[in-house]
């Protein structure tokens, strides 16, 4: 071990030795080459990483003296000068030192090449945008190689990238990269929870407004250059807009791959908080969230309340929206995992002055014949709910005190239509609540006491209540709860199982 060690120590100053001759004269300059065929993975991941952190450091002095050119390229029939020759010679060596370290990414060497990779993207970046700039430039075809590479690998390295999202310009790229490669590549699953998850990050980074918008890779060393550049209103990598296209871009072609369930899930409950205030144009999200309603059960609920913020911040017209939800109730909802969920997110959607009386007394009428059905626990929040809904729209309290006849003979049936789909057809205008009034008799005093229409009180927070069982209804109801003050049981010790001080059975049976 001994041994190793001292080797290692002494390739170090090895490395060392080659990056200061480099750096003191140009007659060195093929020191490049002896760095470069460090970067391998034949070597240990020190040697390796040690070696690309002193490309960096050669490539980055090259850049400042002007010696690194990413222009044109000279005509071959042309005779070159010396100084063309040698800078076709380092850009050369570049590329080469930027592909041993990309090929040598593994999730132990990523932090430190990862590292290299990404300033020697800037170094290039900063290069081939010589003023007047009148298009941003950046080494895309690098870039792309780059995120390749993450495509072939474990599906480990993505974490690393998004410590240099901050950078606005590779940042732009970056997504611009990602949308390409989703576009062109066969993905497997494992790669699209991945990529999921990176874009998920992404949104933290997300430029709100153009004064957050100055944070550039390529000119992090050149902020008075970068100062001049930006006063270019028409460089795409520093205007929101164009951020928020490549955002969406980006996510639309992951959308169009069929999705796991749980997935699927992960990315409808982050729809409204990471995809849709970074989208260009967030009703491009309606059909993917159509076709999410299809799936049923928690997923199609998820993708109401996307739908539900799209209509209501961003003006979709979507007719369907309140028939799908009141398809949505059945007796089956009190079984499943998104009860709560559902509950809350439909009071939610029922709360806007917006509905129709007859939509809104529609919901309320269903509602209250689930109730019939449901486990007392959930009939506790159904009430406590349907009470809320009728604050909230006073034009249905006809349904608390519908005008009935009196001659009773004459009500022969409910005119609610329980089986009718289209809640506009259900006739729950021409019906009343009498199964919430039925309630009033519940064998839980507190349900008897909710059914009490007559005294609707005040709005009431139904969050707690959607998640009660039975066991908390019990529980909260069972004597053992209540709190007492801790009486003494016998003052007395006992001495015989029958008879005795204050044996008051005695006094009625007679012990032979």
């Amino acid at each position: 071990m001994l041994f190793v060690s001292r080797k290692s120590n002494m390739k170090s100053l090895n490395i060392e030795k080659l990056v200061s001759d480099i750096l003191v004269s140009k007659k060195h300059a093929n020191n490049i080459v002896q760095l470069i065929s460090l970067i391998s993975l034949e070597h240990n991941s020190s040697d390796i990483e040690n070696a690309a952190l002193a490309c960096v450091r050669v490539f980055t002095k090259i850049s400042s003296d002007k010696d690194l050119s990413f222009g044109s390229q000279p005509n071959k029939l042309e005779k070159m000068s010396t100084e063309q020759e040698y800078r076709n010679w380092i850009k050369e060596r570049f590329s080469d030192a930027y592909s041993s370290i990309i090929n040598c990414l593994t999730p132990e060497t990523a932090p430190v090449l990862l590292k290299s990779a990404v300033e020697l993207l800037g170094i290039k970046g900063y290069n081939i945008n010589t003023p007047p700039v009148e298009r941003y430039m950046f080494p895309e075809k690098e870039l792309l190689n780059l995120i390749k590479i993450f495509t072939c690998s474990q599906n480990e390295l993505f974490q690393f990238l998004i410590t240099y999202m901050k950078f606005d310009d590779f940042r732009f790229f970056v997504l611009k990269a990602i949308a390409r490669i989703l576009s062109e590549s066969e993905i497997n699953t494992a790669f699209l929870k991945t990529v999921i998850k990176f874009l998920d990050s992404v949104a933290l980074y997300m430029p709100k407004d153009k004064e957050t918008l100055k944070n550039s890779l390529a000119f992090q060393q050149h902020k008075e250059e970068f100062e001049l550049l930006i006063q270019n209103d028409h460089l795409a990598p520093f205007i929101v807009f164009q951020q928020c296209k490549q955002f969406t871009a980006a996510w639309l072609q992951v959308l169009k791959f069929p999705l796991p369930k749980r997935l699927h899930k992960e990315v409808l409950i982050n729809l409204h908080k990471n995809l849709i205030p970074n989208f260009s144009q967030p009703r491009l999200l309606a059909d993917f969230l159509t076709k999410s309603y299809q799936h049923g059960g928690g997923v199609a609920l998820l993708a109401l309340q996307g739908l539900f913020v799209l209509m209501l911040e961003h003006n979709l017209e979507y007719p369907e929206f309140y028939k799908n939800l009141y398809g949505m109730l059945h007796p089956r909802i009190f079984e499943a995992k998104y009860r709560a969920r559902f509950f809350h997110h439909l009071e939610l959607f029922l709360s806007t002055t917006y509905i129709p009386a007859y939509m809104v007394a529609a919901f309320v009428k269903k509602m209250s014949r689930l109730c019939l059905l449901a486990p007392p626990p959930c009939t506790k929040s159904m009430i406590f709910l349907i009470k809320n809904l009728l604050l909230k729209h006073p034009s249905i309290c006809e349904l608390v005190n519908y005008p009935i006849s009196q001659n009773k003979e004459k009500i022969k049936s409910d005119p609610f239509q329980e089986s009718e789909e289209d809640p506009a057809k259900c006739n729950a205008t021409k019906s009343s609540l009498w199964e919430i009034a039925a309630f009033s008799h519940h064998y839980n005093p507190d349900i008897a006491k909710l059914a009490n229409t007559k005294c609707l009180g005040q709005e009431k927070d139904v969050s707690e209540l959607l998640e009660m069982d039975f066991y908390d209804m019990l529980h909260k109801d069972s004597f053992l709860c209540n709190t007492h003050p801790n009486y003494t049981m016998n003052h007395v010790h006992p001495t015989h199982l029958m008879g005795g001080y204050e044996d008051s059975v005695l006094e009625f049976w007679k012990i032979d």
